[in-house]
């Protein structure tokens, strides 16, 4: 028998719909599952859509879910330059615009969690809500063993590369399989030098969030707590058990957590009501 992770993921690719569209001179592959108003799924740094391979069956059955993989990820080939959030989020200003979508509800894992940031500070009016999961707003959210564990991986640990890399790139990147040490660099670097916002930066963002993590994320609780407090109008969930794969390790609390938030109407002081 499957287990839940499985059936889930086992679902969701009957109908891989496998598109392309346009966007800033890059053919960015994308799909889509299920009906009702839009829902985007930003996925993390090396890696791909199949980040939500465990979510994509439950959120289909109330969105029309669209799955899009950015520059150098997943089916869509790289551009020239450094990877940057600035960048990302034009990325997905242009994907929504090419797919007519005006605003939709987010949820971004990881590194399409940041790129929400710049996102919202510069379209504010394309998010309707928004879900940071294992998200970070400076670098230096970054736990200290995984900053270094960048700046100096141990020597022949195929392990450690495997834990932060897509092991489908090979398969899925129209570069081939040797642009994978370049895009691998490219990440690297993000990592360890952005983003770099500040708490200042948070307050002018008034989009309802939510703020999740697991407790054992490589982003510090006490960071993850400072994100969802510089936000005006933010929850806070942090999930137990859990490392920065909540997503695949406790799917069905995650599952209606994510739900519960965007499906409800967000809780806003009543004076914010009048």
């Amino acid at each position: 028998m499957p287990s839940f992770r499985d059936d889930l993921f086992i679902k969701a690719r009957l109908c891989r719909s496998g598109m392309r569209v346009q966007v800033r001179g890059i053919p960015m592959y994308y799909e889509t599952y299920g009906d009702g108003p839009p829902l985007l799924l930003l996925h993390g740094g090396m890696s791909c859509l199949d980040t939500f391979r465990c979510q994509i069956a439950d959120l289909s059955k109330h969105f029309c879910v669209i799955l899009a993989e950015r520059p150098g990820h997943g089916h869509t080939p790289d551009r020239p330059g450094p990877f940057t959030y600035e960048e990302m989020a034009e990325d997905t200003i242009g994907l929504m615009q090419a797919l007519k979508i005006p605003k939709a509800q987010m949820i971004g894992y990881s590194d399409g969690a940041n790129l929400i940031i710049p996102l919202a500070l510069k379209k504010p009016e394309m998010i309707e809500k928004f879900i940071s999961v294992g998200g970070n707003f400076h670098f230096n959210g970054l736990l200290k063993p995984f900053q270094d564990e960048l700046l100096n991986p141990p020597e022949e640990d195929d392990e450690h590369e495997a834990a932060f890399t897509d092991r489908n790139y090979e398969k899925y990147s129209p570069d081939g399989p040797a642009h994978f040490e370049v895009v691998w660099k490219k990440i690297k670097e993000l990592w360890l030098k952005h983003p770099a916002y500040t708490q200042q930066d948070l307050m002018s963002i008034k989009t309802p969030a939510l703020i999740m993590a697991g407790d054992q994320d490589v982003i510090s609780l006490e960071h993850t707590a400072q994100f969802q407090q510089a936000l005006v109008y933010a929850q806070l969930c942090i999930v137990p058990g859990t490392t920065h794969g909540l997503l695949k390790e406790k799917p069905e609390i995650v599952n209606k957590i994510l739900l519960d938030f965007l499906l409800n109407p967000f809780p806003f002081p009543e004076e914010e009501k009048q």
